[in-house]
């Protein structure tokens, strides 16, 4: 390496020889996953200093990220240090990660490890200032559907049936693109909306009642710890998330249940062809 110091109006010349290490400098942005963490029935995990989404990398972990309630849409999001790879380089640090390269995820809750059905794939970073969704089911998941086994033992049993003489449940009955009971909603769904994958009466859907004043007044099936957030839109096409009060309750963007069965809302619309839509999660 060849370099100069200016010092009082002469120039001491200088080379350094040898052979060092090199770096991959500047990083790369992080590349993001976030989501929805869920327990073995679908149900939301609340967010708590106990309740982490670990990252690994080779089976060594890289670092946490607490699960959160501070949005109704996702419960976690991880950045994942890369590097930026350029070539004739190394990594920066060891716990970075290059693109395309596999990583590993487990959730820990209350000192419990559980792994997410996701981590069975093929998990690979993607590139820097990304952000990924992610959403991750805990669970084992034998038959290899996506769905908790658990989550399908409980429908197969509120539906009639039960385990051979071995004890092992009838899982093809159920899966995520499945219908199992005739309803018109796939079980995947159901098991994302809480509602029975198993009774056609349970359905998760949006039920507009009238329009009065430059109001709309529905109705739609709750479901305890779920969450609903309402859109409108003038054509079908273009939609917009909008306020909404349930039963008596303040007008608000988001709803959580605290129980089970029909709750009728409200929501301001100046015109009376107003379509909407109820999104659960």
């Amino acid at each position: 390496m060849l370099g100069g110091i200016a010092r009082q109006g002469f120039t001491l010349g200088f080379v350094l020889l040898g052979i060092g290490f090199v770096s991959a400098f500047p990083p790369a942005p992080y590349y993001s996953i976030y989501g929805m963490v869920r327990d073995q029935v679908g149900q939301r995990v609340k967010g708590s200093s106990d309740a982490e989404v670990v990252l690994f990398k080779e089976g060594e972990e890289i670092s946490r990220s607490s699960i959160t309630n501070l949005s109704i849409a996702e419960n976690y999001e991880l950045a994942i240090r890369l590097d930026a790879a350029r070539a004739g380089t190394t990594l920066y640090r060891e716990k970075a990660y290059a693109v395309n390269s596999s990583y590993s995820l487990a959730v820990d809750i209350n000192g419990i490890r559980y792994y997410p059905i996701e981590v069975s794939g093929d998990l690979r970073v993607g590139l820097g200032g990304e952000r990924h969704r992610l959403d991750l089911n805990l669970g084992s998941d034998l038959d290899g559907d996506g769905l908790p086994d658990v989550w399908e033992e409980w429908q197969l049993y509120q539906a009639g049936e039960r385990p051979d003489e071995s004890g092992n449940w009838d899982l093809s009955l159920i899966g995520p693109d499945g219908d199992f009971d005739g309803d018109g909603q796939k079980d995947g769904f159901e098991y994302i909306a809480g509602t029975f994958a198993g009774d056609a009466s349970e359905t998760f859907g949006l039920d507009i009642k009238a329009w009065r004043e430059g109001e709309a007044h529905f109705e739609f099936y709750q479901i305890t710890g779920k969450a609903y957030t309402l859109e409108a839109s003038p054509d079908g096409e273009s939609w917009e998330q909008v306020a909404f009060a349930v039963e008596a309750s303040p007008e608000r963007a988001s709803y959580q249940a605290d129980a089970v069965g029909v709750v009728t809302a409200t929501s301001p619309a100046e015109n009376p062809q107003t379509l909407f839509r109820l999104t659960v999660r």
